[in-house]
């Protein structure tokens, strides 16, 4: 199965999503600390449709990632990980996440560290092989 997309909650369980990352929160609210009403006025600020992909749904994401959530998403050329810092206990999910898909090992994962504003690079088999030392 190919696998496109996940979060990896707080406290490091992976979760996979089968659509997209906004259709699961809208689906499961409570998982992520809100209610079906406090995203929908999210979307009505914008005045967006709800799901619609836009600055409503970056709002919610962000709101998420900063409660501790981390959200990946699959690309065609590399991953892309975003979330609020890069710590140990970070870089631990993240090391369970990279064994828990099957991907090539050498593509590249992107990581947008919200706090700081920066990217870094790395590539999926350095998660495996413990190459990656977040300070």
């Amino acid at each position: 199965m190919y696998r496109a997309a996940f979060f990896i909650s707080p406290s490091g369980n992976i979760v996979e999503i089968m659509r997209s990352h906004i259709a699961f929160v809208i689906e499961n609210p409570e998982l992520f600390g809100l209610t079906k009403d406090k995203i929908i006025v999210i979307y009505r600020e914008y005045d967006e449709p709800v799901g619609l992909e836009g600055q409503a749904r970056e709002e919610i994401l962000i709101q998420i990632i900063q409660k501790g959530w981390i959200r990946i998403r699959r690309y065609k050329e590399y991953w892309r990980v975003t979330l609020d810092s890069l710590t140990a206990e970070k870089e631990m999910y993240l090391k369970k996440w990279a064994k828990y898909i099957t991907d090539n090992k050498y593509t590249p994962v992107k990581i947008l560290d919200l706090s700081l504003n920066k990217e870094y690079r790395y590539k999926l088999n350095d998660f495996l092989t413990g190459s990656v030392i977040f300070q």
